[in-house]
């Protein structure tokens, strides 16, 4: 149960991700918001290592963390950023919520991986749940900039083939100590080629909506975030992980309502009751697998 709570949590903190890119985007540029949230993220779990007395460092798997660091956060959220210049919010989320398809494709191609039915027909529904929640008008694909497209779908293979790799290879590492050096690792790539493609507005950052964005963004959206990301992919599959980005679009949808006082019509209430069937689906998968294990074993 509690797997499902960190997962509507992180959700909501991520619902509001695209709005704070945005106003940060501006000051700073692709580079610039993927490098701001990696390092106000990390420091953020530094202060908590600290506090917790479990900053050691000596048995870091630091290749794999640099590795699956750029797969899992630089690239894609430089992708995302760069995507916003071109393409509506509407469609980033439909071409991001494409993850948990792009996540069961890579399990099954790359890394060995069992697909359960339960698992594909999850993921069509929560993509129909997704559609059904935005009114996605699919003609409008034709006349969006196919380069911001391309990065999406690229953002979405990314989160993927993060997901396999982090399941695979940080499945014994504490998600604290994970959480903080993916985001340092990251901060430290993207801060290079922020240096020498980007020239960011610094004087921008006291700025209260700036800093407020920051403290969403980084603090929030990938400090506290990736520290759920990490909790959940310990105690799931790959393929439930990436299921919040079924959940960030009917979340971020909430976060207008209560903030923006933007309408809740029928296409939101309907889509969130199929997402949420789908995300149900997918849970089931492996607690189904775990029981046919010991029935084999008792028999």
């Amino acid at each position: 149960m509690m797997i499902y709570v960190w997962l509507g949590m992180l959700s909501i903190i991520w619902g509001g991700s695209f709005y704070f890119i945005k106003i940060l985007l501006e000051a700073f540029g692709p580079w610039g918001v993927t490098f701001m949230r990696c390092i106000c993220g990390a420091f953020i779990l530094f202060l908590y290592l600290i506090i917790k007395r479990k900053v050691d460092l000596t048995s870091v798997p630091w290749f794999k963390l640099a590795g699956i660091g750029l797969v899992n956060c630089a690239v894609p959220w430089t992708l995302i950023a760069y995507s916003e210049n071109f393409l509506s919010s509407g469609l980033t989320s439909v071409l991001n919520a494409a993850t948990p398809l792009w996540t069961v494709i890579l399990g099954v191609l790359f890394f060995g991986a069992v697909s359960h039915r339960n698992v594909w027909f999850g993921v069509v529904t929560g993509f129909a749940g997704i559609v059904i929640l935005l009114e996605m008008d699919w003609t409008s694909l034709q006349i969006q900039h196919p380069i911001g497209v391309g990065a999406m779908v690229l953002t979405a293979i990314c989160y993927g083939f993060g997901a396999q790799l982090s399941k695979k290879h940080l499945q014994e590492s504490a998600p604290l100590l994970t959480a903080f050096m993916t985001l340092a690792v990251s901060g430290l790539f993207a801060g290079i080629w922020m240096f020498f493609m980007e020239q960011p507005r610094w004087d921008l950052v006291a700025e209260p909506h700036i800093l407020t964005a920051l403290v969403g963004l980084g603090a929030f959206g990938s400090g506290v975030a990736y520290l759920l990301y990490y909790s959940i992919l310990q105690r799931g599959s790959a393929e439930f992980v990436t299921l919040v980005t079924y959940l960030v679009p009917p979340f971020a949808l909430v976060w207008g309502y209560f903030l923006l006082d933007e309408p809740l019509t029928w296409n939101l209430l309907l889509g969130m009751l199929v997402i949420f069937a789908g995300v149900f689906m997918i849970g089931r998968k492996k607690k189904e697998t775990q029981r046919n294990q010991v029935d084999s074993v008792s028999t």
